[in-house]
């Protein structure tokens, strides 16, 4: 249920290459469909500062448990992900620019802009 939560107030997923593959808001059925037609494993679930503040309480659990981090940057995220910062700028760029023209390649009709600080929450298969 945390996941639908974090996707909910703004959660982008990201594939292993920090691409986005799907409209977050999505059924739960559909999203993991797209998750298993990407199969670029792992999948993250990549938060901005602001959203985070929405769903504060999950962030700081999940964090507490070792679920999920904090990261100050999108230096520091790509580093996570283990590729090169510029990949994952244009994929929040990108993404930035479907929240202001409202065309989102996916079809996501609720966008948030992204902005510096980030909480990235590792999937594992169930």
């Amino acid at each position: 249920m945390a996941a639908e939560a974090l996707r909910g107030v703004g959660g982008l997923l990201l594939d292993n290459t920090g691409k986005r593959f799907v409209d977050e808001l999505q059924h739960r059925d559909y999203v993991t469909g797209k998750i298993w037609e990407n199969g670029k494993l792992p999948i993250r679930l990549v938060l901005n500062g602001k959203a985070s503040k929405e769903i504060e309480w999950h962030c700081k659990h999940y964090v507490g448990r070792g679920l999920m981090k904090r990261l100050d940057s999108g230096e520091a995220l790509a580093k996570e992900f283990g590729i090169a910062s510029g990949a994952l700028k244009k994929t929040f760029d990108d993404y930035n620019v479907s929240v202001r023209t409202q065309k989102d390649p996916f079809g996501k009709k609720v966008c948030v802009i992204l902005s510096p600080r980030f909480f990235l929450l590792n999937s594992s298969r169930v």
